[in-house]
């Protein structure tokens, strides 16, 4: 499909526009009036007028509305897109549900009117006069406004002192349990008494000392004094005999 832009260059805002009837096709674009053989869309802009032609599966149509020489920008364009609308609305039978919304978020347009200090019901009247929004459409938009209109200014405050308190305390780390270690004492074995049989052999090689308790000796202590402390070994002689030989 061919869109003709004759006298002006709303180019952006005419195809958004008419995407919302044919939102799959292409489009090509031309500045200079030319005759064209199959489907197009001509939106001529003169000193005082708007003038919209289509000629959609070879039905022509032409639509011409007046146009204030003091407009600004901004109110041309408006006037061409609501031209444009109502024309291709006729042409192909297709309302579209948000009007001629595009680009925009209706709820967001709500509310900055409302803030603005507009009520819910003045904007949303403004809407529909303006962008032609449908009375479904137009009811859901305001009721997701509503909620925020009706909160009380308490309850909007109250609410900023939590969202500011929340970053605070959501910045604290939380507290990490301390595991304390699980140390094991090992109690030192207790020294065993000296053996009885040990006593005895001690007593019998050295009668003068005798071995404490407390402290037993130890096998390798024992053995080199028990050796050392044994009597020479006798040596044998010959016994004498009676009687010298003669």
């Amino acid at each position: 499909m061919t869109i003709f832009l004759i006298g002006h260059d709303f180019k952006y805002e005419t195809e958004a526009t008419v995407k919302l009837f044919f939102p799959a096709m292409r489009f090509a674009f031309c500045t200079e009036d030319a005759p064209c053989a199959g489907d197009f869309i001509r939106t001529v802009f003169t000193e005082d007028r708007i003038l919209v032609e289509t000629s959609l599966s070879g039905v022509f149509r032409r639509q011409e509305v007046p146009l204030s020489p003091d407009e600004d920008k901004h109110a041309a364009e408006h006037a061409l897109c609501r031209t444009l609308y109502a024309h291709l609305t006729e042409a192909t039978g297709v309302t579209p549900p948000w009007g001629m919304l595009t680009g925009i978020r209706p709820v967001r347009m709500l509310t900055a009117a409302v803030e603005q200090g507009s009520t819910l019901e003045q904007a949303a009247a403004h809407m529909q006069q303006t962008y032609l929004v449908s009375e479904k459409k137009l009811a859901l938009a305001k009721a997701a406004v509503a909620p925020a209109e009706e909160a009380t200014p308490e309850q909007t405050a109250s609410e900023e002192v939590v969202e500011e308190a929340a970053p605070s305390e959501a910045a604290e780390p939380e507290e990490t349990p301390v595991t304390v270690p699980t140390v094991e004492v090992v109690q030192p074995e207790e020294k065993s008494a000296v053996p009885a049989w040990l006593k005895e052999v001690w007593q019998q090689l050295f009668p003068a000392e005798t071995p404490d308790d407390s402290e037993p000796a130890s096998s390798a202590e024992v053995l080199p004094t028990s050796e050392a402390a044994l009597p020479p070994e006798e040596t044998e002689t010959e016994p004498e005999t009676e009687g010298a030989a003669e």
